[in-house]
């Protein structure tokens, strides 16, 4: 691990890089599955959830990077930014949504 002092036993180096691995694995595949299921990657990222066995490994606690973070990541590899929302396809700017919402709220609130 990049922050901890050095592991060097052999067994528990092939411990650790293949839980890695599995947990890498399984979040890939399970991603997939649930993109075949037609689910979007919100969806996606509350269902996935590492098994005990993996999650309650030191070495794949969640620091710097969480496991949705990963799904939203393979779910855009896979697709490309499309989260299956026509509305999100094309975005306004910031400040023109910005300044719609303001409008909106105006005329809601009077």
């Amino acid at each position: 691990p990049s922050h901890t002092k050095p592991i060097k036993q052999k067994d528990t180096i092939r411990k650790i890089l293949t839980n890695y691995r599995d947990a890498i694995q399984f979040v890939h595949d399970q991603t997939i599955r649930n993109i075949n299921l037609g689910l979007m990657p919100d969806e996606i990222a509350e269902k996935v959830i590492l098994p005990t066995h993996l999650s309650n490994s030191p070495y794949l606690k969640e620091f710097y990077s969480k496991v949705n973070w990963s799904v939203k990541s393979v779910f855009a590899r896979s697709l490309g930014l499309f989260d299956g929302n026509p509305s999100t396809l094309l975005p306004l700017p910031l400040k023109e949504k910005t300044a719609k919402i303001i409008e909106l709220a105006g005329v809601l609130m009077f």
